[in-house]
Parts: C-alpha cells; sequence; structure tokens
C-alpha cells in the first residue's frame, strides 16, 4: 500500500487544548500516511511525545525535518530524537545557516519549506486564531501551490475540519 505523502507545519503558540486537537488529526490520518513534519518554531516536545507512545509500526510514517541542526534544541529534545530516530524515524538536519540563536530569516525558511515540499503530495497547516502566526501559516501554502502542491488547512476548532485552502479564508 502507497502512503499518502503530507507535510505538516504546527503554529509555536498553541494552546494546550490546540494542540491536543492538532495531534487527534495527525492520529486519525496516521495508517494512510506519510508525515514530514517541520520542527522550525513547532510544537516539537508535544509532537515527539506522541510519536514515542505510538506502537512500532507507525515510526517509519514519520519524517522529523530540523531547519539546521539537532545541536539548538534542548538536551531532551535531543534525547528524545536520537531515541525515536533509533525506532525508525527518519531525521533531516537540513543544515541551512541561522543566526547564533537558531532563527532564521525568510530566505532560509523559504528554501526549508522548499526542502519539505519537494518530498510530499499535500501541505497540512494548523491555524489557531492567532494573528502573529498568519505569515508563518500563509509562506508554506504559497510555496506548496509554486509547487502545486494540494495545501489544506485545518481550522483548530471543535470539529478540527481540514478544509482545501482558499485565499479568503483567513
Amino acid at each position: 500500500m502507497s502512503l499518502n505523502t503530507v507535510s505538516v507545519f504546527f503554529p509555536k503558540n498553541m494552546k494546550p487544548e490546540e494542540t491536543r486537537r492538532s495531534i487527534d488529526v495527525i492520529d486519525k490520518l496516521l495508517p494512510e500516511t506519510s508525515f514530514h513534519i517541520s520542527f522550525y518554531q513547532s510544537q516539537e516536545e508535544e509532537i515527539l511525545e506522541y510519536i514515542i507512545q505510538l506502537p512500532e509500526k507507525f515510526f517509519s510514517h514519520f519524517n522529523i525535518h530540523i531547519l539546521n541542526t539537532k545541536q539548538y534544541y534542548t538536551p531532551t529534545v535531543v534525547k528524545a530524537l536520537n531515541f525515536i530516530e533509533s525506532l525508525g524515524v527518519t531525521i533531516i538536519e537540513h543544515q541551512l545557516s541561522t543566526g547564533d540563536d537558531g532563527f532564521a530569516n525568510r530566505k532560509i525558511f523559504e528554501q526549508f519549506i522548499s526542502r519539505i515540499l519537494r518530498n510530499t503530495n499535500e501541505l497540512l497547516v494548523f491555524y489557531n486564531n492567532d494573528p502573529k502566526q498568519i505569515s508563518k501559516l500563509l509562506l508554506p501554502i504559497t510555496i506548496a501551490e509554486i509547487y502545486n502542491k494540494r495545501p489544506y488547512i485545518c481550522k483548530n476548532n471543535i470539529n478540527n475540519e481540514i478544509i482545501p485552502f482558499e485565499r479568503n479564508l483567513i
């Protein structure tokens, strides 16, 4: 069986209930999907907790994309990344240039998004109604459209609606 491949971008500042609902969406899609998840300014610890508790047969469904290298993460996150990698999760360190603080400028972030999208059929972004996150949400969608990848947005609400992105939605 061939798996659908989906790039996933989570906003950084999600409330615990928003994060839980987002993980529920991933969980529902998991049996038929291979995920390429951005670990740049994302929900890293929550995603790691979710993956670690999964049955082993699903580890190969996850590809974690790191903008630079693991060194920019806490020792706890690095330990968890190394652990899930040993179980079959693919960790891709893109080693793109960042400042000493690990933050990327827009051009580098665009390059990172492009590299992730090349490996997938679709894009799923989670939206939590945070106006500060709109540009981070729209940039992957804009790049997905350039690569003819179908962008979907999950409105992080009670229904967890996954809808094809249309420019007039936000």
